[in-house]
């Protein structure tokens, strides 16, 4: 087991469709897998774990690796979560999450459910239930968006707060 610089884990948030009268459809949710040491571009290599829409019925769970998990393309923020401390184990709950055909809601939902139910997969998770994470995440987005952030410029860091110690990440 590794015991320093584990990996984190984060909910990553990005537009869906901002023309929705309704805040908690303009946004899609999903996690980022990535390293704690982000100083350094060639260090902040991870993996964007969500679920796509196929067609108005369909969705899919799909992995992506990223260059820099601080600047993904359609990322808005990022809110980390939890530390990982089996990565293994996290992967498998992340996987085996069943994909739901409503929105990517529920399958985040579960997919918090089952990391708070389990006892290896994360140590010192900041917040155990779905609505008080996309609560969080919504607020910190919402702060953000009002601060000027959005639309945000290619190439430099997305926001990123820090659940763990209530506190934005400066990058």
């Amino acid at each position: 087991m590794q015991l320093f610089n584990k990996k984190r884990l984060y909910l990553a948030i990005y537009y869906s469709d901002p023309r929705t009268g309704h805040e908690d459809q303009k946004y899609r949710f999903g996690f980022i897998v990535g390293p704690k040491d982000e100083s350094r571009r060639d260090h902040a290599r991870g993996l964007s774990c969500r679920v796509r829409r196929l067609s108005s019925t369909a969705w899919q769970y799909e992995e992506t690796r990223l260059g820099d998990v601080r600047m993904a393309d359609d990322l808005l923020a990022r809110v980390l979560i939890a530390k990982v401390t089996d990565e293994e184990r996290l992967m498998a709950i992340l996987r085996e999450a069943p994909v739901q055909d409503d929105t990517n809601y529920g399958w985040c939902k579960d997919v918090v459910t089952r990391i708070a139910n389990d006892d290896k997969a994360v140590g010192w998770p900041a917040i155990k239930k779905w609505e008080s994470i996309e609560a969080v995440s919504l607020a910190f987005v919402c702060s953000k968006r009002m601060d000027g952030r959005y639309p945000a410029h290619p190439g430099r860091p997305k926001p990123t707060w820090n659940a763990l110690r209530r506190k934005e990440i400066i990058h």
